[in-house]
């Protein structure tokens, strides 16, 4: 970090998100072990950030309120394997599962800002432009141990020509 004009910028901004999910999926069991569960899903997400100054300096900037909204619909299927029953309740299942994801929505965003001590000096940064199909493909292995309590393992990666986004995840479900 090089500070040439030794300042401390300060700003201060919110923002809103708003999200909703539906999936479709129905579920056909092959033979009594293994299960195929085609499905379709829409998710739609709003990203607002309120517009915001900064303070401290010359170089402070004043920043306009942002939006994107983003409308992704999906096909894919997962399949599911138990791999293992006991008498009680364990039991255990391995699942593979792809689907293509479309953005419908915005692919690409902006900032637009200005110098405070210049409003007349405006700027736009823009990012490129992101691919609006990818494939998500993962597996996972889950396990129930008890009435009571199950267990996950997954790996997920969404692929597609701009980035390779890889998700492990874990968790332990207890109900009671």
């Amino acid at each position: 970090f090089v500070d040439l004009l030794n300042e401390r910028l300060t700003g201060n901004f919110d923002g809103d998100e708003f999200a909703a999910y539906v999936e479709a999926s129905r579920n056909f069991d092959l033979n009594p072990k293994l299960r195929l569960a085609p499905l379709a899903s829409l998710q739609y997400t709003y990203l607002t950030l309120d517009s915001y100054t900064e303070t401290g300096g010359a170089s402070a900037l004043t920043f306009d309120e942002q939006t994107q909204e983003s409308i992704r619909g999906s096909l894919g299927a997962r399949l599911t394997q138990r791999i293992a029953e006991s008498t009680g309740d364990f039991y255990a299942d391995l699942q593979v599962r792809g689907r293509w994801v479309h953005e419908f929505g915005d692919d690409r965003s902006s900032v637009e800002s200005a110098f405070v001590s210049d409003p007349t000096v405006v700027f736009t940064v823009r990012d490129g432009k992101t691919s609006r199909d990818s494939a998500i493909l993962g597996t996972g292995l889950s396990a129930q141990l008890n009435e009571h309590a199950k267990v996950y393992v997954d790996y997920d990666a969404r692929l597609n020509s701009d980035e390779t986004v890889q998700v492990i995840s874990a968790s332990l479900q207890y109900r009671w």
